[in-house]
Order: structure tokens, then sequence, then C-alpha cells
């Protein structure tokens, strides 16, 4: 704050408004304003003189009002009546600057949660468990859906159904499940893969040095091998 902005601001506490302090001091109203807009250095001294001793202040003083000694040198000065107002008009401006900044608080504090609580998950491909899918024409129904991320594993990545019963009855028919994008998995862990020229499918995952290995949690399924050069591991199921 200049010293413009301050000496508006001790005018305000002590008088509520530069118009009642204008007529106090008897000055017109425009040149009190005047000289708040143009500057105490620019105006005639016998101006300057008047709105000093309206403030019960030197003239000299009104060139060092600064932040830090204005208010409570202005305040120091009242009678003990006018101090009170002084005192109840800054506690009310106090109490309104907090319930201000609670509320833009509270606000961001809700867009962070919601930032937070939601989740963009790719949706709506089928993965087989029992005959590979069409890995192609899969891809070509994915989508993006929000879901609550409260009810969505940390890493997931992909929510995908499950198309028929190989892998019952740890996963039925029509189960979504979530997929983590990893093509690092240990032996035995339940894993999305894409078999070439067959398709997409969803199957516990075994392999040694020369070849991948299938195998269904239904006893009514074979296990299924191939070579390591035919197998892509899309990713985990979580």
């Amino acid at each position: 704050m200049n010293v413009e902005d301050n000496l508006k601001e001790v005018i305000e506490i002590k008088f509520g408004n530069v118009k009642t302090f204008a007529e106090k001091i008897d000055l017109p109203y425009t040149t009190v304003r005047s000289i708040l807009q143009r500057g105490v250095m620019n105006a005639k001294v016998e101006n300057v003189i008047k709105i000093a001793d309206g403030l019960n202040m030197k003239a000299e003083d009104l060139m060092n009002l600064d932040d830090n000694q204005s208010i409570s040198t202005i305040y120091n000065k009242l009678e003990p009546p006018r101090q009170k107002k002084v005192y109840r008009f800054a506690e009310h401006q106090l109490e309104e600057q907090e319930k201000q900044k609670q509320n833009s608080t509270t606000d961001n504090n809700v867009l962070e949660f919601e930032e937070y609580r939601n989740k963009k998950i790719i949706s709506g491909r089928l993965s087989a468990a029992g005959t590979p899918l069409n890995g192609d024409l899969q891809d070509s129904e994915a989508s993006v859906m929000i879901v609550d991320q409260r009810e969505v594993p940390k890493s997931a990545d992909e929510i995908v159904t499950i198309a028929g019963d190989s892998m019952e009855p740890l996963l039925h028919e029509g189960e979504q499940v979530f997929i983590q994008w990893t093509p690092v998995i240990n032996q035995g862990e339940i894993a999305l893969v894409s078999i070439v020229d067959e398709g997409v499918t969803c199957k516990k995952v075994y392999w040694d040095d020369k070849e991948f290995t299938l195998h269904s949690i239904n006893e009514d399924y074979e296990d299924m091998t191939y070579p390591l050069s035919d197998v892509r591991i899309i990713g985990k199921v979580l």
C-alpha cells in the first residue's frame, strides 16, 4: 500500500467514508478524493494541513504513513469509545476474512477429493476364458469410463469382462476383473495374454525355456501350449 492508500484507510476507519471526512474538515469531497488519487505531494499545502488536522496528525506525518504504523498510530490517538468502534470493525473484518479462507479451502479440498476419487479406466473389452477371442475386434470395443477410485485397485489400468467358463470357479463368465498392464508376471499368475493368429485369453501362465503353458482352472479344459514367440503377456489379473 502507498501513502494515499493508507491515508484513505485511516480516514475510513475514523470517519466511515471520505465524504463524511471532507464535510468534517470543510473541504469539497472532490478535492479530498483528488488528493487521494493524485497524491499528497501534489496537493496544496493548506489542504494537506486541513487533512492532517482532521486526523489529529502533523502534516509531515502524512508523508510517512506505512503499512505497519498507519493504523496503530491512529488507533492509539483515538479516545476509548472510538477505539472500541475500530476494534469491533477490525474484528468483524477478520471474521469475514477467515470465513472466506475457510470456504476457499473447503472448495479446493472438494475439488482435490473429486480428482482423487474419480479415475479414468479402459473398459468394454472381453477376454476369453476358453477359446481365444479376436484381439483386434476387442480393441475396437474399448472405451474409457469414470469409476470411483475407492473401488479400484491402485495399479489397475483396465476392466475386462470374462467370456467363457474355463477359469471357473475362480472367475465366472460375465464377471469383470481388473487388469494391470505389465509384460512381467510370476509363474502361475493369472494373466491376460495375446496369442499370435488366435486372439486374447485369460489363463494361469507358466513357462520354461521353450514354451508357454496356459492353464485353465476348470478341469474340463486341457492346458494350451505355445512357443515363447507366439505369446505376449498383456497384463495380470488383480
